[in-house]
């Protein structure tokens, strides 16, 4: 567990033997190497998590965390959103061309939306939507 510099370590009190505890983890070396990340939902740790295939279990503290774990969570046994998700990513890693298409709308819509969420959401669904059949489809052709 990682707990920054603002916390001394003594103030935790007793820490049971099955857990460490540091100011300090290398997050994106561990990632590669996690069954389940607890986090606060921040874009960075969410990110990571969501790159390396990582469940999350999101514990939103402030600020944007909220949208992100809404965003970016699901329930943990809602297999059918979990697997589309994980479809679309493996698809955009090896698909370049339809990753940078992708990209290329989300700053577009990131200038067009810099305020609204949804609006960003929203304008991103039909490209989403088009490439996701193919998506699933090909997912299961390499499973």
């Amino acid at each position: 567990m990682s707990i920054g510099e603002q916390t001394p370590l003594d103030a935790l009190g007793e820490i049971p033997e099955n857990l460490i505890v540091k100011n300090y983890v290398p997050q994106t070396d561990l990632l590669q190497y996690t069954k389940l990340f607890i986090t606060h939902g921040g874009m960075n740790s969410t990110n990571e998590a969501l790159y390396n295939g990582v469940p999350l279990i999101v514990i939103p503290l402030s600020a944007d965390q909220p949208i992100i774990a809404k965003q970016h969570a699901f329930q943990y046994d809602n297999m059918e959103e979990i697997e589309r998700h994980l479809a679309f990513r493996d698809y955009l890693r090896e698909h370049p061309e339809i990753c940078r298409q992708y990209g290329e709308i989300k700053s577009q819509l990131a200038k067009q939306y810099p305020n609204d969420s949804d609006g960003y959401c929203n304008g991103k669904d039909d490209f989403i939507k088009s490439v996701e059949k193919d998506a699933i489809k090909w997912h299961w052709s390499v499973r």
